[in-house]
């Protein structure tokens, strides 16, 4: 329920501010659960929002889109689950992204934080995906290979910005990853 409210809160703050609706951005996590390839990946995307929300004047619409949106793996990040079964090994994708507000530091474009399980394991605990607000580092995506079937072996690839920065850089580092070790990540000297 709590999940509608904020779809609503969404929709209702870019009908609202429709003359400005084109230089808004709708965030998205992009998720691709391939379980026939052994492959998950999870994606920050941003849509502008008049064009993802084009034609849209009443929230039943808005509803609708978010819908068609999340048929195709993107999701809005507020309170985000999803599982995706790879193999031996269940995967449990959790995004949470704060309530825009009109003012404050980041206030209408809150960080996308998120975290990654696979069985009861952490793999990737509360990073900045997508745009980091201020100085931090950010991942961009991460793609796990969960090897062969029943192996129980996996490997993964998770793909960092410096802050400031569009480039990625993308490495396999050891889980469980955390905010903090996106600084050595993005660093020029990690390899």
């Amino acid at each position: 329920m709590k999940h509608l409210v904020m779809q609503g809160v969404a929709i209702a703050l870019v009908l609202a501010c429709s003359g400005a609706k084109a230089d808004q951005a709708m965030e998205f996590v992009r998720i691709a659960c391939i379980p026939e390839a052994l492959e998950l990946r999870i994606d920050y995307a941003a849509v502008v929002a008049g064009d993802a929300l084009v034609g849209v004047t009443t929230p039943e619409q808005g509803r609708n889109r978010y819908r068609a949106w999340a048929d195709k793996g993107f999701y809005l990040p507020a309170h985000l689950i999803r599982t995706c079964k790879l193999a031996a090994s269940t995967y449990r994708v959790a995004a949470t992204q704060a309530e825009p507000r009109p003012s404050g530091r980041c206030g209408a474009a809150p960080p996308i934080r998120l975290s990654i399980y696979q069985d009861k394991e952490t793999v990737v605990k509360d990073v900045t995906l997508g745009d980091a607000c201020g100085d931090s580092p950010n991942v961009r995506s991460i793609e796990i290979f969960n090897g062969q079937q029943g192996s129980g072996n996996w490997s993964w690839w998770v793909c960092v910005s410096p802050s400031g920065d569009a480039s990625a850089k993308c490495s396999n580092p050891t889980a469980p990853l955390i905010q903090d070790d996106l600084f050595n990540l993005s660093s020029p000297s990690h390899k």
